[in-house]
């Protein structure tokens, strides 16, 4: 299997009409995996006063507390995140990915 770094030297060593064809198509994947990802998921409004909120919140970290502010604004009954120990302060239930398939499997 190619590396990174191998497969970006191949890709630059092509002509850049070739070059062209293979970011268009690497596009066209990027927009079908989001279009799929948007089916499975809902995206959280952000606002003004979700910002303004997620300064409350007593969170060490800006953005986990922006998402746990969004978390709470839309009612949402879990977060998922690989980083569930800045979460500790939470007001929203929080799971680990492989904690909330485990979840999955009882409802």
């Amino acid at each position: 299997m190619l590396t990174q770094k191998e497969i970006l030297n191949e890709v630059f060593t092509l002509p850049i009409a070739e070059q062209s064809e293979i970011a268009v198509k690497i596009q066209n994947n990027i927009n079908k995996a989001v279009r799929c990802l948007l089916l499975l998921v809902e995206v959280c409004r952000m606002d003004k006063q979700i910002l303004q909120n997620a300064f409350s919140l007593n969170f060490t970290d800006y953005e986990d507390a922006v998402q746990c502010a969004s978390a709470l604004a839309e009612n949402l009954d879990a977060i998922v995140t690989r980083n569930t120990k800045d979460y500790k302060n939470s007001l929203v239930k929080i799971y680990s990915p492989s904690k909330f398939l485990q979840f999955l499997q009882t409802v």
